[in-house]
């Protein structure tokens, strides 16, 4: 079973569930929203899949090419951004599609074996209350989550040594 078809069957697995399995995993966070991004395979850009705030935030597409999430994905290195309006990297097209504007991030890649197959992203939305930044325990938090998403499952007919 090659690495995206085994990623087929988990997030099969994960809405089988309700997301039960992410939500439970994430609500220790503090974020306003946790969204799982999917590269598809064949496409130049990773899709949402999951979003702790719902539908809305699902099935958007964040190109490869521009935005701190898809630094993530193709560098395969955690991010922590305390002050999005700072960073000239940050693609603010989420924020416009949901009228919601994003403070502070937290993003880990998610791998299978050595294959990179997504990200996780945690936001805090902008407030006329103080908002805390993500600190890096969340971040480091963030990152266990995301490495245990591919792990926790059994795919029949999968050989996880060698993602076949």
């Amino acid at each position: 079973m090659r690495g995206l078809d085994r990623l087929e069957a988990v997030v099969d697995q994960w809405k089988n569930s309700g997301w039960q399995i992410l939500d439970e995993a994430l609500g220790s966070l503090g974020a306003d929203n946790v969204i799982l991004w999917l590269d598809e395979g064949d496409s130049d850009s990773l899709k949402s899949v999951y979003a702790t705030l719902g539908d809305e935030f699902i099935g958007f597409r964040q190109s490869l090419s521009k935005g701190l999430i898809s630094q993530v994905f193709l560098s395969g290195m955690p991010l922590l951004e305390k002050d999005l309006k700072a960073r000239n990297e940050h693609d603010p097209s989420m924020d416009e599609h949901t009228g919601v504007r994003c403070q502070s991030m937290i993003v880990a890649p998610v791998t299978w074996g050595d294959e990179i197959v997504g990200v996780l992203s945690g936001v805090r939305f902008e407030s006329e209350r103080l908002v805390e930044p993500f600190e890096l325990d969340q971040l480091n938090e963030l990152a266990i989550i995301s490495k245990k998403l591919m792990d926790d499952f059994e795919i029949e007919g999968c050989d996880e040594a060698t993602n076949s």
